[in-house]
């Protein structure tokens, strides 16, 4: 049988004593990708301040804190999210991807392994589920992924398990994420921002006050929303490459749109062109911004250019805005949220901070995916398919609302019927 312990000799306390060699010895199980496994936990202990260290974690008063680095690890390496319970590197870093890409959840993991490793011979499940196994899994998902993803900032030793992230350390981690794994290599050839926001994957509010839905009340009694208004996110149409992502306490409007270009635009020096769906009512507004001199053309993307009238100085028929536009592909955002969507059902569950975390990690996942020309991710999108359909949304604010009189008329006869 196996025998997991920490290789470590001395604690990380002041007074640096040697552990003991031996503390205690528990039966544990370990799960990976061919089904689970018996093995032997070996815990040491430091003489000096009575922390306990287990294979990859140390227990301080009872708060497990990861006091390994995670990247060097083998796939058949083990990481255990307590004494009795581990889990394999290959195992982790398969449904990683898997969560990515198919938005597994870990209810579905929990059929898929019982459905593969049933013991027919006693009727029951082989695998054996110790305690609730979707909480472990994503407890032990999240302590891989945080610590991954924080070893370069210099704070994985700093990681708990089961409550990986503080608001702090996610705060530190989007910044990061802003300069260094969103830009492109050469911040200098992008020319154009494609902005647009979604409101089907929502953060929990945590008891934050939010701003009611948009538009009218469905009722006359208060409404009590549990969750954000999605994500408002900028793109580069040229690589499809997202640039910012910014969480919308608020409903989609002008202020968190130029909160987005307020933050990155300083990184993109030759950016003039910002492509939005309802640009002609931020153009006015934006104009008269400090941080937002340098755009010089705006515009409305040629799917959502069929509800705005040609006379609008935004439409992308005008010649100026025709001979601005490169082969740039406006419907970018539409394709990334056609995919983002995908993520609505796992992650609105979610508490906040992890939430957030796999947002920006998925955004970061995505660019490497678009730097490598791999869009398998993204749906096809044809503005020429999406003319037949019919648009239902609030008219836009280049378009003149209807006669007072002409209302008037309308509900009147509404009310004989």
């Amino acid at each position: 049988m196996a025998c997991y312990c920490s290789s470590l000799t001395l604690c990380s306390c002041d007074a640096g004593w040697r552990l003991s060699h031996h503390h205690h010895e528990v039966s544990a199980t370990v799960y990976d990708l061919i089904g689970k496994k018996s093995v032997t936990v070996r815990t040491k202990k430091c003489q000096s301040c009575r922390t306990i260290i287990g294979p990859n974690f140390k227990n301080t008063g009872g708060a497990l804190t990861n006091n390994v680095k995670v990247s060097t690890l083998g796939r058949a390496d083990v990481l255990f999210i307590n004494v009795k319970i581990g889990f394999t590197i290959r195992y982790l870093k398969y449904h990683a991807n898997l969560f990515f890409r198919c938005a597994t959840s870990a209810r579905g993991v929990e059929w898929a392994f019982e459905k593969t490793f049933f013991d027919q011979t006693q009727g029951q499940p082989s695998m054996g589920w110790t305690g609730n196994f979707r909480k472990l899994h994503y407890d032990v998902l999240f302590y891989y992924l945080v610590s991954m993803e924080m070893e370069p900032l210099g704070r994985h030793l700093q990681v708990e398990l089961g409550n990986e992230l503080t608001d702090q350390t996610l705060q530190l981690f989007d910044q990061y994420c802003h300069e260094h794994h969103f830009p492109p290599p050469v911040p200098s050839k992008v020319t154009a921002l494609v902005g647009d926001g979604h409101q089907k994957v929502m953060v929990k509010c945590r008891g934050q006050v939010v701003s009611k839905r948009a538009g009218r009340p469905r009722t006359k009694k208060p409404s009590k929303r549990h969750h954000g208004h999605g994500w408002f996110m900028l793109i580069d149409p040229k690589t499809g490459r997202i640039l910012a992502a910014l969480t919308q306490m608020k409903p989609e409007g002008n202020e968190v749109a130029a909160e987005a270009l307020c933050k990155i635009l300083p990184t993109y020096k030759k950016v003039d062109l910002f492509i939005l769906d309802r640009v002609c009512a931020f153009m006015p507004g934006a104009k008269q911004m400090k941080g937002l001199q340098q755009l010089k053309y705006y515009s409305v993307d040629r799917f959502h250019a069929l509800q705005h009238r040609k006379t609008c100085p935004c439409h992308p028929s005008k010649r100026r805005l025709q001979n601005r536009f490169g082969h740039f592909n406006t419907s970018v955002a539409e394709q990334t949220f056609s995919w983002f969507r995908s993520y609505s059902t796992v992650l609105n569950e979610m508490r906040a901070v992890r939430h957030r975390f796999a947002v920006l990690l998925f955004c970061k996942m995505h660019n490497e995916m678009m730097a490598t020309n791999n869009q398998d991710h993204l749906n096809k999108y044809s503005t020429e398919n999406k003319m037949k359909r019919k648009i239902n949304s609030k008219p836009y604010s280049c378009i003149k609302k209807k006669n007072s009189k002409a209302r008037k008329v309308m509900k009147s006869m509404k009310a004989m019927k």
